[in-house]
Formats: C-alpha cells, sequence, structure tokens
C-alpha cells in the first residue's frame, strides 16, 4: 500500500530496521511467518521499475507492529485460523497469513481474495487479493513467495557449457539466472506471469462485470530468498534484484562436507516447506542434528535408485541412474542462544546432476509459464 510520496525513502529504510527488530522480538513461529511476510525486504528493487510493490507509510508500520507483538502475546486464533484448513503448498500458507491479516490487521479492509476472473465458460485468471486502503483507495495485490537459487554463466566448467544465446522473458532476461529448486519454475518467467498477466486482471471489462467498483490500484506483493553458490561470493545483483533482499547459500553434499565449517553452525535444522518463510527458532528438544546425522540423511536422501538392465537406454552403461532428480533440501545452520536456538544461515543441498541441468534450464527456452 502506498503512502505520500515524500515518505517513500525512509518507509523503505524504516521496514528494514522494523523487519530485524521483529524477529528479534517475535517468539511464536506463525507469528514470525507473518511478521516476515509483511516486513522482510522484497525480491524486487523499487527504483528500477515501473511495477507498483506494496509498501507501508510510517503510520501503518507502528500499527503492524504494535498488532504483531500483541499477536504474539496471544496467537490462539491465528492458529486455530491456519488449523481450520491446513496448507501444504507455501503460497497457500502465506495466502492464509496475509487475508488473517487483511481480516484482522485494521491496516486495510478485505474485500476479495482468490476472486477468478472469467471470461464466458473460460477462466482467465484470478485475482490474489482485493482491499481498501486506510484512504480508501482501492488495492489488487498479486502475492508470490518464491525461492531461487542462482545458476548464471559464472556456474558454467569445462563439463557444463555456457549459458550461450538464451531467450528469456524480456525484459528480465538477467533474472533468468535465478531457478526454482526443482527446476519448474524461474525468475524472469514469474515476474513476467505477474506483470503482463495476473496484475491486468483487475483492468479487464470480464472483471469489471463482476465487481461493482474501481478502478483498482494493482500492486505487486513479492517476497522471498534467493540463494548463491555457497563456495562463490554473491555476486552484485541484478538491476531489477532489491540490493536487500534475504540471502541463502546452496552446495552439493560432497561440497558441504568440505566446506561446512565456514558457516560456523553447532548444529542443523531440515526445514520444511512451511518452514522456508521466517529465520527459525527452536527450543533444545528440536530435533537438531550434528555433522554425522546430517550427512546420514543427505546420504539418503540422495541415493540413487537401483533399475532393471532393461528400464536402462541402450547407450546407458551403469545399471544404477537416476530416474529423476531428488528435489533439494533446505537447512539451516543453528547455533546455541540461551536455551534454545536460532538460525543463523540457510541453504539448499542439491545433489551433483542438479547444477549442469541448473544451468542448461536458466538458458533455456522460456518455454510453457510456471505454475505456482
Amino acid at each position: 500500500m502506498h503512502g505520500k510520496g515524500h515518505l517513500r525513502e525512509t518507509t523503505r529504510l524504516s521496514m528494514s530496521r522494523l523487519y530485524d527488530e521483529l524477529l528479534a522480538t517475535l517468539t511464536d513461529p506463525a507469528v514470525r511467518d507473518l511478521a516476515w511476510l509483511l516486513t522482510s525486504p522484497g525480491l524486487l528493487r523499487a527504483q528500477q521499475s515501473s511495477i507498483r510493490q506494496a509498501q507501508w507509510d510510517t503510520q501503518q508500520m507502528v500499527e503492524i507492529r504494535q498488532w504483531l507483538c500483541e499477536l504474539d502475546r496471544e496467537p490462539a486464533a491465528l492458529h486455530a485460523e491456519l488449523l481450520r484448513l491446513p496448507q501444504k503448498r507455501l503460497g497457500h500458507y502465506a495466502e492464509q497469513l496475509l487475508a488473517y491479516f487483511l481480516v484482522h490487521g485494521k491496516v486495510g479492509r478485505l474485500i476479495a481474495a482468490n476472486l477468478a476472473v472469467r471470461h464466458g465458460n473460460r477462466t482467465l485468471g484470478e485475482c490474489d487479493f482485493l482491499l481498501s486502503d486506510p484512504d480508501g483507495a482501492l488495492v489488487h495485490w498479486e502475492l508470490a513467495v518464491k525461492c531461487y537459487l542462482y545458476a548464471g554463466a559464472r556456474l558454467a566448467d569445462e563439463s557444463v557449457d555456457e549459458p550461450g544465446n538464451a531467450a528469456p522473458y524480456a525484459p528480465y532476461a538477467e533474472l533468468a539466472q535465478y531457478v526454482g529448486p526443482d527446476l519448474t519454475d524461474r525468475f524472469d518467467r514469474k515476474l513476467s506471469h505477474m506483470v503482463d498477466h495476473q496484475l491486468p486482471l483487475s483492468a479487464r471489462p470480464e472483471f469489471a462485470a463482476q465487481i461493482d467498483a474501481g478502478p483498482w490500484r494493482p500492486e505487486l506483493f513479492l517476497k522471498g530468498w534467493l540463494f548463491y553458490p555457497l563456495a562463490q561470493p554473491a555476486s552484485e545483483p541484478h538491476r531489477w534484484v532489491e540490493p536487500r533482499h534475504l540471502r541463502g547459500w546452496w552446495v552439493t553434499p560432497q561440497a558441504w562436507r568440505e566446506q561446512r565449517s565456514v558457516l560456523a553452525a553447532q548444529g542443523w535444522l531440515v526445514l520444511s516447506r512451511r518452514s522456508w518463510l521466517a529465520p527459525r527458532q527452536a527450543n533444545t528438544d528440536a530435533p537438531i542434528l550434528d555433522d554425522a546425522a546430517l550427512d546420514a540423511f543427505l546420504a539418503a536422501q540422495f541415493a540413487p535408485m537401483p533399475v532393471q538392465i532393461d528400464d536402462v537406454d541402450d547407450d546407458e552403461n551403469d545399471a544404477t541412474v537416476l530416474r529423476n532428480l531428488t528435489s533439494p533440501v533446505l537447512i539451516a545452520a543453528m547455533v546455541r542462544n540461551g536455551d534454545g536456538w536460532q538460525e543463523r544461515s540457510r541453504g539448499f543441498v542439491v545433489e551433483p546432476q542438479w547444477v549442469a541441468r541448473a544451468v542448461s534450464f536458466a538458458a533455456s527456452e522460456p518455454g510453457s509459464q510456471p505454475r505456482g
């Protein structure tokens, strides 16, 4: 939500401080996730983009801070809402959190969520959130929470071709270097889909025929993490990427065993997908793994799948192959904090074959739109 123009730079700087303060103060995991969603740095650089993005003005940030601190003391209602329709997908979980805030947070008024826009019997898309801000303006938010791994040309070695003449989504071409962990999504594709298809939905005549109000101000609500190779210093972000974006690392199992000491972890926590938002805290009873236990977990996770000789192509010489890549595993490097643990950093462990496929995917044609 945009405040007055002269407040924007002050708001952006204050937002970083608010995020740090809240994550150091809040203790309930769901409330911390909601605070992360509302106050963490976005992925898209505001100054380089004409795309409107959701923002808070100074007074709204004061109200958000107070509301979150009160919710952290009494989170039962939020827990009940999350349990009413448990969500496994990260995006759906984030939608639940944001909807709860818009209903109870007193900063905006939710009008509709996930409104399908139809032309006859054909669904053109869904508007994630329709709301009115405190000034009465009508706002259309498109929400996305993404984790992308950097797979740019600097990863190429003698065994991997340079990306060459890629044809990613213009004008976000360099964002193709950021790929989803399962290699089904890519930053340039997702941004193009949101900007060129999702945000314009509220300006279509089909939408106007369904909602007797307007005009609507479309805004992007894009949050997430970007991960860089552990052995390589992170490059300067592309001009589209917010410099203060949240960063992690990625590594293969062998490289992790060789380089894990640089992370200065006292233990490791395997993060389920619902734990991909805010940095994690844990009590002393949490399943914190030592180096040996995580080694064993990763060995089992990335073990090759034996197949019958008949299932192998004629030009395949090894009877043990990987049918498909195993999904990368997100782990948190944990350190002791009083009677508990807190996250120091996080990163994906990927199997060795993932690297070549990721570089190839970063250089591939746009193809079909990603899901989610």
